[in-house]
């Protein structure tokens, strides 16, 4: 076992990496399992290692800080969440294991998933590559072929969502997003070789897999989502987005029983159901997932003060979530996804809409947006203002 010794830790920097590692892992591990891509699943690994070491210093660190009782009240609330998000990130770890130990998921999934949706790559970067040494900006990923980089890994550092005069060295791990194909193309740019997709045998003919799917993805998306929500809420100390997050678990509930059910049906019509085990595991992480949400916004809940430090640490991340309501005769009333996502003022991408009690994650471009719809949002602190002022009549 590794001996880790204590490394005085900064709280601010800690329950920055944790909140960015959180959010950074899911996205890696549901894409992992979804296209059967281990290397995505070792990274996934690798950030849990990092959550872990951080985690031993950010507890003591907190231990040293607490000199008084209310000073220990106030902390405990860090506490909490940073236990939270380092519950996300373990189970992220046991989703991205279900790839490298092959626990059993269908590889007919990477069939059913559209060449429309936005995948997540990697590369490392190598010593003839064309990027070596130049600044993210210099490389045009996002106007062509629209491809942004999301992580950086430099040996045992990560940097979430990199500085566009980030130099690029050899032996960088580039996580990067985008539509497949802009994505390989990119894969092949930085790593020097083409992307070979993983081989897999003959396809079954496996009934109702697409549901299975639409489901996972779902999965993958409310837990995005309620992660987002349950750090906004906590920061902002806005009970009804966390209010949100506890309707989000009993959602994740709901969608844990379905994929369930699907894998007790789909398993009688299988010669060896044993392909189907990683599902199960699949369904139990995100239910460990949602509750760790909710242990985050447990703060807010329970009305708890959390420390000036906590505010100024969630505020210097390089995203935010927020939720603004869309009045009537405003900017946004009749616009679609597609019309915020090319608004370059804002810089926001819709992650959900909320209509009465119908939910629609990862709305498609088309998707027109109406009065009345609560608007969930993800993009840079500076857009949120922008966004909210559009939203007004």
């Amino acid at each position: 076992m590794k001996k880790v010794g204590y490394r005085g830790a900064n709280i601010h920097d800690s329950i920055v990496f944790v909140k960015d590692a959180s959010e950074l892992a899911i996205d890696l591990a549901f894409t992992a399992v979804l296209y059967g891509n281990r290397e995505l699943a070792q990274e996934v690994l690798t950030l849990e290692q990092r959550v872990a070491d951080a985690r031993y210093d950010a507890r003591i660190a907190l231990m040293l800080a607490a000199k008084r009782a209310d000073d220990a009240e106030r902390l405990v609330g860090v506490f909490n969440v940073l236990d939270g998000g380092i519950k996300i990130t373990g189970a992220a770890a046991d989703i991205a294991q279900i790839v490298l130990e092959d626990i059993g998921v269908p590889h007919e999934i990477r069939s059913v998933l559209s060449e429309a949706r936005e995948v997540t790559g990697r590369a490392v970067v190598h010593e003839t590559s064309e990027v070596r040494g130049k600044a993210l900006q210099d490389l045009d990923l996002e106007r062509d072929p629209g491809v942004n980089v999301i992580a950086l890994r430099r040996e045992n550092t990560w940097y979430r969502r990199p500085e566009p005069d980030e130099q690029i060295l050899e032996g960088d791990v580039l996580i990067f997003a985008g539509l497949q194909t802009p994505v390989h193309q990119v894969h092949e740019r930085i790593a020097g070789d083409p992307f070979v997709p993983p081989q897999a045998p003959p396809p079954r003919d496996i009934d109702g897999l697409e549901e299975a799917v639409d489901t996972i993805i779902d999965m993958k998306d409310q837990a995005e989502l309620a992660i987002g929500l349950a750090y906004t809420a906590s920061l902002f100390d806005i009970e009804p987005i966390a209010a949100e997050v506890s309707m989000l678990e009993r959602r994740s509930d709901e969608l844990q029983k379905q994929l369930e059910d699907w894998v007790l049906n789909a398993a009688g019509s299988l010669e060896d159901p044993t392909t189907l085990r990683g599902l199960l595991h699949l369904a139990t992480a995100g239910e460990v997932i949602s509750d760790a949400a909710l242990q985050i916004v447990e703060v807010v809940l329970r009305d708890v003060d959390m420390p000036a430090v906590y505010s100024e640490a969630l505020a210097a991340t390089k995203e935010v979530i927020t939720s603004v309501e869309i009045e009537e005769g405003s900017d946004l009333d009749g616009e679609t996804v597609e019309d915020l996502i090319t608004d370059h003022l804002t810089g926001m991408v819709a992650l959900a809409v909320r209509h009465d009690s119908t939910w629609t994650y990862d709305p498609d471009e088309d998707h027109v947006l109406e009065g009345g719809d609560i608007l969930y949002a993800r993009g840079p602190p500076e857009g949120d203002e922008r966004l909210r002022q559009r939203s007004e009549a």
